[in-house]
């Protein structure tokens, strides 16, 4: 019976086991019931390439003996011949035909990328003219796209590619993927001119189809897009003319967001309700939570226990999560390389965080105090601890610009940052040895004073138990698809019947790795529980763990983990993720940046006083922040000292 192109062989490299389980209990039926005489197209011919592909990869179902992979290699050869000599017979003659068979309905898009990579691969393009590229490209003319993935191929048809794509429909999106993804394109050899590059985006501005979203075009600086003064300016207005008649057109919000303090018993009350088209998020706080004691004591216990800057993890819980992903975004989130990867739930945090600021100052206020002077009253607590008494940070207030605000904030967090490292290294604070340097220390330069503060998986390699263990779905054909395995296997009493066939072969890979193992009764037992917890645990915290919060069990297996190489150490006083996320507010790290620093450095002015102000928070945000980072690894270090002595 003739297979389904949705249901062909594709090769992915993934750690979902449960995929390429599936994938290659396909290709075992495929290679028992071969007939390498029957006739074969273009779709089968890369079929078989995807299934070379997972023996060059060494990628076998774990059921499979050493003799019946020598059997399955020795098709794999005679498969390989057939998918050079069809190869080898394409030209001028055929080409199209084949080009159109790739095109049957249900046919993956990588199989079109794969027809042009073996193309590339076996020379094929020696075989055939410039006028069959014209015909190709006036049949459809997208696969540009694909042929401009490989270097030999372009060279060979430089001249009439090159003209092609100054005419191209999608020609500056090309251009402005080629910018984001790092030089996806072969464009290199194309030598197209900087005039060139700049009428094809300035076309592409005009057009209605000019993404507002992923495009600032107005920030580009590369070597590759050196986009005109006059073209960044049409970005820039064409961007704002756009936004204003959405909002006109579009008067409503879909979420409406009330902070506000009531005279209440219980200290916070949340609520959510929908008015119309609206959803309503309300947050009500007692104004006794807000009176002058309060206040004055509000670092670090209002922003940990109130506001929730930071999580249970005692990381900064403001940071973007994979973890907090939803389905939707899983598959449909389109990010361009080098972007800060932001999900809904970080929009939703980063709001709430501003509100809650902004209530907190507008309190402080009206109580007579300043935030520069509970600022300076936290940094003498935190000059308290040994060796840093010599710490020096004091903030004015004054009524001068948001630039000039933001400026000296910056400055004072450079000078803060020096000290610190200063101090850990150093195990005091040297101000002639600070003074020698004018140069910044990058977030990620910042050292912890708590050895092995964070612990990060190693190149994916615990995945593979994480998704057998803890993913809902898994075996979702046996059980309920509430359960996970790692539940299954703490509450009930199992046997490897219990599971169905594909099910049996993963269980009994994990008894062979020594995961799980067959008591005497003959039911399914975790082998290790400290260490699948463990995987838990860097599964609920984005895949990095604060180690000095565990106990000595958990710090062992931790620690083995390290040793086996499934995991790593940082000694640092930010994680990677609140590296990222202080970057992206302050500097130019990612190709969305908000860059506040430089912004401010160079005198912009801001268009409002409003928008200067919401900058403003954010670097002081940004500030409390590090302070609170800070505190929490010096009262950390303070209880190991005290445990030790």
């Amino acid at each position: 019976m003739q297979r389904k192109n949705r249901d062909r062989i594709l090769f992915q490299v993934s750690n979902n086991i449960h995929t390429q389980q599936y994938q290659l209990e396909k290709i075992e039926g495929i290679l028992n019931n071969l007939n390498i005489w029957k006739k074969i197209n273009i779709i089968d011919i890369i079929e078989f390439y995807n299934i070379k592909l997972f023996f060059d990869k060494n990628i076998f179902l774990s059921s499979w003996n050493s003799k019946k992979i020598k059997a399955f290699s020795e098709k794999i050869k005679i498969l390989d011949k057939k998918i050079i000599d069809f190869f080898k017979n394409i030209n001028s003659w055929n080409i199209l035909k084949i080009i159109k068979e790739l095109d049957t309905l249900g046919i993956r898009v990588e199989y079109k990328l794969y027809f042009w990579e073996l193309i590339d691969k076996y020379k094929t393009y020696k075989n055939i003219e410039e006028k069959d590229i014209q015909k190709i490209l006036k049949y459809k003319s997208f696969y540009v796209e694909y042929i401009m993935l490989h270097k030999e191929i372009v060279e060979y048809f430089k001249k009439y590619i090159r003209k092609f794509l100054l005419d191209y429909e999608n020609f500056a999106n090309m251009l402005l993927d080629h910018h984001y993804k790092k030089e996806c394109y072969k464009f290199d050899i194309l030598e197209f001119t900087d005039e060139e590059k700049n009428n094809t985006i300035g076309k592409y501005i005009k057009e209605d189809n000019y993404n507002l979203n992923l495009r600032k075009i107005y920030d580009i600086k590369d070597w590759f897009l050196k986009i005109s003064d006059d073209i960044k300016l049409l970005a820039k207005k064409t961007e704002n003319c756009r936004i204003e008649n959405y909002f006109d057109k579009n008067n409503w919000q879909n979420i409406k967001f009330i902070i506000s303090i009531k005279n209440q018993e219980k200290y916070i009350i949340t609520n959510t309700k929908k008015e119309w088209n609206k959803l309503i998020m309300e947050i009500k706080y007692s104004k006794e939570l807000f009176n002058k004691e309060n206040l004055i004591n509000a670092f670090p216990k209002m922003f940990i226990g109130i506001f929730n800057f930071i999580d249970n993890n005692l990381l900064i819980d403001l940071v973007n999560k994979k973890v907090e992903n939803s389905e939707l975004e899983l598959i449909f989130k389109n990010n361009i390389d080098g972007d800060y990867l932001k999900n809904s739930h970080f929009d939703y945090k980063d709001i709430i965080s501003l509100l809650n600021l902004n209530v907190f100052l507008c309190e402080l206020k009206e109580n007579w105090l300043t935030i520069e002077y509970l600022i300076n009253e936290y940094i003498k607590k935190i000059s308290k601890f040994k060796w840093l008494e010599k710490l020096e940070f004091n903030l004015k207030k004054s009524d001068i610009e948001y630039n000039e605000k933001i400026n000296i904030l910056m400055s004072k967090l450079d000078y803060l940052i020096k000290q610190y490292k200063c101090f850990v290294e150093k195990g005091s604070i040297d101000f002639e040895l600070i003074k020698i340097s004018s140069k910044p220390i990058k977030f990620e330069e910042i050292p912890s004073i708590l050895e092995n503060k964070y612990f990060y998986e190693k190149d994916w390699k615990l995945e593979k138990l994480k998704n057998i263990f803890f993913k809902t779905n898994f075996f979702i054909k046996t059980w309920s698809k509430t359960d996970n395995l790692f539940n299954l296997l703490s509450s009930k009493n199992l046997r490897i019947n219990n599971f169905d066939n594909y099910e049996k072969d993963i269980i009994n890979q994990l008894i062979s790795e020594k995961d799980l193992y067959i008591d005497k009764d003959n039911f399914i037992r975790i082998k290790d529980y400290i260490y699948i917890w463990i995987i838990w645990e860097f599964l609920k915290w984005d895949w990095i763990i604060s180690y000095h919060l565990y106990n000595e069990l958990g710090k062992n297996k931790i620690i083995d983990m390290s040793n086996n190489d499934l995991v790593y150490p940082e000694t640092k006083l930010l994680s990677k993720s609140e590296v990222e996320y202080f970057n992206y507010y302050l500097n130019k790290k990612f190709v969305n940046w908000l860059d506040i620093r430089n912004k401010n450095i160079h005198w912009n002015l801001y268009e409002s006083k409003k928008e200067g102000y919401y900058d403003y928070i954010k670097v002081i945000r940004i500030l409390i922040l590090f302070l609170i980072k800070i505190d929490i690894e010096l009262r950390i270090n303070e209880e190991l000292n005290l445990t030790t002595n």
